[in-house]
Formats: C-alpha cells, structure tokens, sequence
C-alpha cells in the first residue's frame, strides 16, 4: 500500500489507547500526528480531555493540539480548513498523515465536508441567548413557533439538499436555569416538529420494543407486545405509561405516550419500536410490522389548530359552566369568554 498517498483515520472513546498505537503506528510509517478531538485544541485543557503529554509530542510530529484559547468560539469549519492545510504540508515532507481523535463530527467534516453556512455574528448570537434566558426554555421556544413557516421551510429545504436536520433539545451545558422550564424531551420535541412540518409519519425509539400489555422489565413471561393502539388519551398514560428516569424528564414511556398523543391527535401515523437495531427505521418506511403502530386520529386539521391543541399545558385546568359545556361537547361550537368560571 502507498501510504504516501493515504491518510489514516483512528476514531475512539476517551482513554482507548488510541493516542499511544496512533504514535507506535506514525514510527513505523514515518507518519505525523493531527488531532480530531474537539477538546484537545484548547490549551488550558491539557489534563481534563486526556492529551498527549509533553514526552509524547517530542517523539512524533503532532499538529492541533492545545493551540487555542479556551475562551474562544471555536467550530469545525475552521478545524476542517487548519487540517486540509496540515494534511498538505505533511504530504509534502513525504509523510503520512495520520488523524486521531474522538469527535465524529470532525471525522464527518473530513469524509463527507460541510454546508457552507454564513457566519453568525457574535451579537445576534448573545441577543438570541439572552431572550432564552429571560423567557425560559419553554416560553422561548413557543416564541420560535411564531416563526413556524421560516422553520418549515429551513427544514425543507435541507431535505431538498440531501442533508439530514437534527434537532436535539438535550444539548445543554447546564441545567440550573433550565428547573422549572425544561421543555421536557426529545418525544415531546418531535411532536411539535411533526406538527410544524405535516409529517405523515413519526417514529419515536425505545429502549423496549414498543408498548407491552405489563411492564416487559417486571414481568418478561407475561408482557405481550402491542402490535396497534387506536386511541391513546391522556386517561389511559397512567396506566400505560412508566415513570421517566430522572426529574429533567429524558423520556420515560409516560413522555413517549404523551407525545404519541399529541402527533396523533394533529393527524399523525407513530410508531413506537426499539432503537437498539438501527434497520428498524427502514423496516418501518418500508412499510413492515415493527413496535406498535398509532394510527392518526383524525385528518390533518388546521395549523392554528393544531398549534393551539400542542401549546395547551397539561398542568393547567380551565373550569367551564354547564352551557359550555354542552356547547363544547354536544353542538361542537365555539368556547365564549361567558361560559368560562376559572382558569
């Protein structure tokens, strides 16, 4: 093999070994080091993100370590440009590059490249910080929703470019400010998505392989699966569902079944199946049986509507009289501001 021309990719967990075979391998092939770890390139991290130490680095070239500050803004896209020039100076000297790291991303940028996407200004960045901080994580987000044909169309359109959006509501750094405004989870996250973009179809992943007639973890003998549930309300979560894991709510059944609830009643197909196989989600594009399957309660209706029913909170209580209540439940008529005793 011409290793000339070649560069070498080791990828792996925190401590792996990665780091001391990438420096045995570099001897041997008169290779020079780069690193692919989003923690190392800070300068003041030295002992926190496990980075090669002093002797090391005398033994072999090693190029993007510990050469930023750790105050400064600091993306993939310029990580991408410093080793695309690193890559070509090593070559240069007739040597093999050889890139080490535990940052996906990085190794996604190099394999697959970036999306050009114009620089934000640091300002606009802190304006739109300071506004979450003030509303609260859940309040900010409603406020995105006003915004829902910009964010619909944002996600169109990088589905028209072949790129895969993924919206995460975990990825906090801390969650002091977050108590008592935490949007909830991802499950309830992806409703909202699903009603924003019409989906026709939301597959939410377990750790379980779908809903089960008793809890599959207490009695593995008698949990039978739930191949189809038609109607799921919120009177049947107490029952159905478990409790989350921890009070900043990661998605416990009782989340997922909420949110089933609330893609459903918008007129959305959900699948509820396990995620520990990733081929489950072509199985079920494909049209095949896998987890439980919640068939859309009702057609797709308007999108104010639909955007009313999901930002209802479920911690609150509106108390009506009996007129409208009558009007609501049996003439299927408007709720007037007179019928409404408290709220």
């Amino acid at each position: 093999m011409d290793l000339k021309s070649k560069i070498i990719l080791i990828s792996g967990t925190t401590s792996s070994g990665k780091s001391n075979f990438a420096i045995k391998l570099a001897k041997k092939i008169k290779g020079e080091i780069i690193n692919a770890d989003s923690m190392q390139v800070y300068k003041q991290l030295q002992i926190l993100t496990a980075r090669p130490k002093k002797k090391d680095l005398k033994k072999i070239k090693h190029h993007l370590y510990g050469f930023c500050d750790v105050r400064k803004n600091y993306s993939t896209g310029e990580w991408l440009k410093l080793l695309l020039k690193k890559i070509k100076d090593i070559r240069k000297r007739k040597a093999t590059p050889i890139i080490v790291g535990g940052t996906g991303l990085y190794f996604k940028a190099l394999t697959d490249g970036l999306v050009k996407i114009p620089n934000i200004p640091i300002k606009v960045r802190n304006k739109i910080r300071l506004m979450q901080r003030k509303l609260g994580q859940k309040k900010f987000y409603n406020r995105l929703l006003k915004f829902d044909p910009l964010i619909k169309n944002t996600i169109e359109k990088l589905i028209e470019f072949n790129i895969i959006p993924i919206i995460n509501e975990n990825d906090v750094v801390s969650t002091e400010e977050l108590e008592g405004e935490k949007f909830g989870d991802n499950d309830t996250l992806s409703s909202f998505v699903s009603n924003m973009i019409d989906a026709n179809l939301l597959i939410i992943l377990s750790s379980i392989e779908g809903l089960f007639t008793t809890d599959p973890n207490l009695h593995p003998q008698s949990a039978k699966l739930i191949s189809e549930i038609k109607n799921v309300g919120i009177q049947d979560i107490d029952t159905l569902g478990g409790p989350s894991s921890n009070n900043l709510g990661t998605g416990g059944m009782d989340a997922k079944l909420k949110a089933i609830e609330m893609a459903s009643v918008s007129g959305t197909d959900v699948v509820l199946a396990s995620g520990k196989n990733p081929d489950n989600i072509l199985k079920i594009i494909s049209g095949k049986k896998i987890g439980t399957f919640f068939p859309a309660k009702l057609k797709i209706i308007e999108r104010k509507k639909r955007w009313l029913l999901n930002n209802m909170s479920r911690s609150k209580a509106l108390t009506v009289d009996e007129g409208a209540k009558n009007a609501i439940l049996n003439n299927n008529t408007s709720l007037l501001p007179p019928g409404i005793l408290s709220v």
